[in-house]
């Protein structure tokens, strides 16, 4: 399971199409003394190895890269080499090492300097705890980085920023970046938060692109199993996008339209989350839970796109349960209402995946659910646990409403009234709309499952609508009762998804 602790990570918020032409219009109207400039070179024949140019004007007398890579010594700054600084008169200027990714302009510099160094590309070579699909990596196709491990920074308030790469002819280049009019592989970044919440993929990979509404979907996908699979990840995305859309009655209202999707054959099942990009790695002739996962990580960030970056929380620590839990539960029921999930696996991965994760995650009894910080080293607890929670609401709500609302409401409430302006959600809106919506005061739930570190009994919840349900050696095993009334049926339907299709 240590794997997945990485796949929910949050996503960052990105930026708008109205900015990419303030952007362009900015460099346009000031020239380009102001600009900072990168230049990517990777040679498909030596991809061990990139050259790494910048052009830019100190803002100080410090050099550094991203965080990142804390189990190595010299953390990112372990694969750069033959690093030197030129001043405007192209003569050395001596730099010195501080260690952590960090490095010292030793003589101070006015005017334009050059910085070259080289990314040797061995993160393989060593040993990362969320997996190396967050860092870089070469395959027979190509190069797959993270920009984070391989761009170096000075300053922190930089906005005028180009990048351009120099591949070979043959090769394309897939990135969430604004390309630059009449400019083959150049393209205009925000700031320096956008360039190092970036991923980017330089080789043969092929490309799908979903442009619906003006929202575009990227997807870049590499490796013969990959590849003969284009047709099957095409349709899961936009049956997705499709049944995220209807439920929230609305495409996400995001500050960037482009969305972009890496998927690269590996030897395992992995995928982590930047920015506005996803980087999925697919374990080849991937069965079973490997499959659902690698279905599983798309979804699931991709709901983000709504709940997490078209409305957000005004503590987000108070309020991950939600945020991550009910995105695992319309991850699971997006998936089933598209065919990528059957009934059995649906129900299945109740267990195998989160109750197991739940029960055995050491800080259920010990950690409330509202200590969101505790995520990445909890996630049964917060992931799992808050799936559980909203399962658990959607069943309350419909059984007391007799099903004519839902969790479905909720979600649609905060999406039309938080989406779209800096007005943020609390912990204390989410229980005051559940409470209304159910039509029961939810105090007491919230008190011993959210605030408090009782275990949620799922078990309970779901024998009330037509499953068999029951805690037995530690497993969650739940099926479907053999004789349910129409009542039952329904809200079985609305749990696995269906009922979206049935009022729309």
């Amino acid at each position: 399971m240590k794997h997945l602790i990485i796949i929910f990570s949050f996503l960052a918020f990105s930026y708008s199409n109205a900015f990419n032409q303030i952007s362009l219009n900015n460099i346009s109207k000031n020239g380009r003394e102001n600009i900072t400039q990168y230049t990517i070179t990777i040679n498909k024949n030596h991809n061990k190895k990139a050259q790494i140019v910048v052009s830019f004007i100190p803002k100080n007398d410090t050099l550094y890269m991203a965080p990142g890579a804390y189990q190595l010594p010299n953390r990112w700054a372990t694969f750069v080499s033959d690093l030197q600084l030129l001043n405007k008169e192209n003569a050395p200027v001596e730099i010195s090492e501080l260690g952590g990714a960090k490095w010292l302009i030793k003589t101070p510099q006015k005017g334009r300097v050059t910085l070259k160094y080289n990314i040797n590309l061995t993160h393989d070579e060593h040993r990362w705890g969320g997996g190396i699909d967050g860092v870089a990596f070469n395959t027979d196709w190509g190069v797959f980085s993270t920009t984070r491990a391989f761009l170096i920074l000075n300053g922190s308030d930089r906005t005028n920023i180009e990048v351009n790469f120099k591949i070979d002819d043959s090769w394309k280049l897939t990135t969430s970046w604004t390309p630059k009019p009449n400019n083959k592989h150049s393209y205009i970044v925000h700031n320096y938060e956008e360039l190092t919440q970036s991923m980017f993929f330089a080789g043969t990979q092929e490309e799908i692109l979903i442009d619906k509404g003006g929202f575009k979907l990227v997807f870049a996908l590499g490796g013969d199993d990959v590849l003969a699979k284009k047709e099957y990840y095409a349709n899961m995305a936009s049956g997705v996008l499709n049944y995220y859309e209807k439920l929230m009655k609305g495409l996400p209202k995001l500050d960037s339209s482009t969305f972009t999707v890496f998927i690269n054959s590996w030897s395992k099942t992995d995928g982590e989350a930047i920015g506005n990009n996803i980087s999925l790695l697919v374990k080849k002739d991937a069965k079973g839970m490997d499959k659902n996962i690698a279905n599983f990580i798309f979804a699931h960030e991709f709901f983000h796109l709504w709940n997490g970056k078209s409305f957000f929380p005004k503590n987000p620590n108070t309020v991950e349960w939600f945020k991550e839990g009910y995105s695992n539960y319309y991850t699971l029921k997006a998936l089933f209402s598209i065919g990528y999930l059957s009934e059995d696996e649906f129900l299945s991965i109740l267990d195998d995946l989160f109750y197991q994760s739940y029960i055995n995650d050491d800080g259920l009894g010990k950690i409330p659910a509202v200590q969101g910080e505790e995520k990445h080293n909890h996630w049964g607890l917060i992931y799992a646990g808050g799936m559980f929670n909203g399962i658990a609401q959607d069943i309350e709500i419909r059984l007391n409403s007799n099903n004519t609302k839902s969790l479905d409401d909720l979600m649609r409430n905060l999406f039309q009234n938080y989406s779209g302006s800096d007005k943020a959600y609390t912990i204390q809106d989410l229980q005051e709309m559940l409470s209304n919506l159910s039509g029961k005061d939810q105090t007491e739930f919230f008190k011993d499952y959210i605030y408090g570190t009782k275990r949620i009994p799922i078990e309970n919840y779901m024998s009330r609508v037509g499953f068999s349900s029951e805690i037995k050696d530690n497993k969650l095993q739940v099926q479907k009762k053999i004789n349910t009334s129409a009542f039952e049926q329904d809200i079985i339907n609305s749990i696995y998804g269906n009922e979206l299709s049935k009022k729309n």
